[in-house]
């Protein structure tokens, strides 16, 4: 414990000085934890629930940064649960296909109109947007245009 706060101060203290930061410790700064500089787990360990939860969230953080952040916009409510089934258009080897709707902060429970629509592509594995297909004014006919 007294080498992690000792490395844990010594970082403090050079990133004050402005001095390059190198993580060198190969322990974990707490125990159970994997070490910073742990190996990624092995693609065996894939689970497709975690990766459509991860995917849905990718989503609609791409979203919320693309349209000026939560201070001004929120994705529709389908994207806040159940992995974002409700928002996905397709799951296959290229990725999730998410379609939903966004607007200003509490535009559904007020019961106005959205503003923006988003289409977006996510890698297979959900760590990653592939594609931006479509962010701007909701277009007619667009699932999920007719939610308020």
């Amino acid at each position: 414990m007294r080498h992690t706060r000792a490395l844990a101060q010594a970082l403090v203290l050079g990133g004050l000085l402005g001095l390059p930061l190198q993580a060198t410790a190969q322990q974990p700064l707490e125990p159970g934890l994997p070490s910073p500089t742990a190996a990624p787990a092995p693609a065996s360990s894939f689970d497709p629930v975690m990766a459509g939860l991860r995917a849905a969230n990718v989503a609609r953080m791409q979203a919320e940064r693309l349209n000026g952040g939560l201070g001004v916009y929120r994705t529709q409510s389908c994207m806040h649960s159940n992995r974002g089934a409700d928002c996905l258009i397709r799951r296959d080897g290229q990725g999730y296909l998410f379609r939903f709707l966004g607007g200003p902060p509490g535009w559904q429970q007020l019961g106005l109109p959205a503003t923006v629509e988003t289409e977006i592509l996510i890698s297979a594995d959900g760590t990653r947007v592939e594609r931006v297909i479509y962010n701007g004014p909701p277009r007619a006919g667009a699932a999920g245009a007719s939610y308020q």
